[in-house]
């Protein structure tokens, strides 16, 4: 058994949480995995091609196609075998880039990356016949799906709502939407399927709270421009309606960070 790990984090997470000794949430639970081959990648509007990419989200379609050729890498450097455990974790929009690609994986057949069975010449005809007629294996499957609240605030036309039934294990924690921390967002990755094991809490921390941005990573709090944890104002008020510390923005994002970890060690990942 080989466990595998992708992770996205979110908006703007190489210049707000990713920085000044802080790690994201998704950065955490990545450099915690221990398991086998895994990669991470920043969130929209990070690096170079961030503003107003990142406000937007038009460069989600560009992470999404990076990191599927990632993941169909990890899964050849794992082996290409059927007791291969996949585990995407998100935050944001980086969520909803982990659920299209539990999605796009219900097209893909264990043993379809195998350099035998795909290699482009093969100047024997016996040899692509034997490739054509290889019968495919069964579908991957997502072991652990672990999101911290994922939103579909983008352009492209990935629909990210319903959870794939190739998901084993799902576990997802959400901003309370009485707290209105970008209370005009909603979530996605909400619906639910018998056959899974659902896990999902609201917790009183905002958005960008439950990404990390509240706290630093030896525990300590972490000054922002604003106490709700989310630093991005609008004219006519910021997107926290309610009034919090940021002592509490903290803890509550502290727990909901537990309750990924816990999901996830509960699901076997070395984490």
């Amino acid at each position: 058994m080989v466990h595998i790990l992708l992770a996205v984090d979110g908006t703007y997470s190489s210049s707000e949480y990713n920085v000044d000794g802080n790690r994201s949430y998704v950065r955490r639970f990545y450099d915690r995995f221990s398991g086998g081959p895994k990669r991470f990648f920043e969130g929209p509007g990070s690096g170079t091609m961030g503003g107003i990419r990142g406000l937007i989200g038009t460069d989600v379609d560009d992470i999404e196609e990076r990191a599927w050729a990632a993941l169909r890498g990890l899964i050849r450097s794992a082996g290409d075998r059927r007791d291969t455990r996949i585990a995407l974790v998100g935050h944001s929009r980086g969520g909803h880039i982990v659920c299209a690609l539990a999605r796009r994986l219900v097209g893909l057949h264990v043993g379809s990356m195998s350099p035998s069975l795909r290699a482009p010449t093969m100047r024997d005809p016996s040899m692509r016949a034997q490739r054509d007629r290889a019968p495919a294996g069964p579908t991957y499957r997502v072991h652990f799906l672990g999101l911290y609240d994922a939103v579909d605030m983008t352009w492209n036309a990935g629909n990210t709502d319903q959870i794939p039934s190739n998901v084993d294990w799902y576990a997802h924690a959400m901003r309370s939407p009485e707290l209105g921390s970008r209370s005009s967002w909603g979530n996605t990755g909400m619906a639910t399927l018998c056959s899974q094991r659902i896990q999902t809490h609201f917790y009183r921390a905002t958005h960008g709270a439950i990404g990390g941005a509240a706290s630093r990573e030896d525990g300590t709090n972490r000054s922002l421009p604003s106490a709700c944890g989310d630093s991005v104002s609008l004219t006519g008020g910021d997107y926290c309606n309610v009034s919090i510390s940021q002592a509490q923005n903290a803890r509550e994002a502290t727990r909901a960070n537990n309750f990924i970890l816990g999901h996830a060690r509960s699901a076997g990942l070395p984490v």
